[in-house]
């Protein structure tokens, strides 16, 4: 029995260095991927995949926040950065009515998409500006209200029974617009510390449809540009 205790002993202990092994391999590896890593160099990075759409087809609301580019930059020493995100934006607003049984009420359809951008390095969100004091960096790309208001179909329907002994048929109205647009910003990030960085754009979608309608967003090709520079002494966002 004592040379299985032995064995079993020089086992674990063979296992125990090969764990530490594999750490001081990633951890080495880590190593020189960072060193790699060229330092003060501008950082681009681009998708033409489109983002799945946040979509209602009913009334309510439906958000969602989501990742839209994400790069890595190395400063050698304290830099400031300029971020440069550009991308396309689509927007689909749909508005519906329809007659109410000949009743004279006004009837409204609405239909709402937005898309807000923020950048964030190594976890906290770049201020747009810090005067009077820095706000959360949230900047509108595109944003659409798309409403209608009317009692004209209900018109229809109670001159149509009157004339036509309450056989009319419903009257029903629907409306949309759909783009795809381009948008831009520039955020300033002063005095960031030397070392490796880690840029990410993300956007918070929202769709809201009041009455009958439909909406939606989504985003299509995108970039973004970080380029590491040295404003002036005195400069303020």
């Amino acid at each position: 029995m004592k040379p299985r205790s032995a064995k079993t002993s020089v086992m674990a202990s063979g296992a125990g260095i090969a764990a530490i092994a594999i750490s001081l391999l990633l951890a080495n590896m880590t190593a020189q991927v960072g060193a790699l890593l060229p330092a003060d160099k501008v950082g681009v990075v681009g998708s033409n995949l489109e983002t799945t759409p946040v979509m209602t087809t009913a009334a309510g609301t439906s958000s969602s926040d989501i990742v839209l580019l994400s790069g890595t930059i190395k400063t050698s020493n304290t830099e400031d950065l300029i971020i440069m995100h550009t991308q396309e934006c689509s927007i689909l607003t749909n508005v519906s009515l329809k007659s109410s049984g000949g009743s004279n009420l006004v009837q409204t359809s609405t239909s709402f998409s937005q898309e807000k951008v923020w950048v964030e390095i190594d976890g906290k969100p770049v201020a747009v500006s810090s005067i009077p004091s820095p706000d959360n960096g949230s900047v509108v790309f595109c944003d659409r209200t798309f409403s209608v208001s009317t009692n004209i179909l209900n018109q229809i329907q109670m001159l149509c029974g009157q004339q036509i002994n309450n056989t009319c048929t419903e009257s029903n109205f629907t409306s949309y617009i759909n783009t795809k647009s381009t948008h831009g910003f520039n955020w300033a990030a002063l005095n960031v510390g030397a070392g490796q960085h880690t840029i990410v754009v993300k956007a918070h979608l929202t769709v809201n449809v009041s009455g009958n309608g439909q909406a939606s967003v989504a985003i299509g090709k995108r970039t973004l540009i970080v380029i590491p520079t040295h404003l002036a002494p005195n400069a303020s966002i």
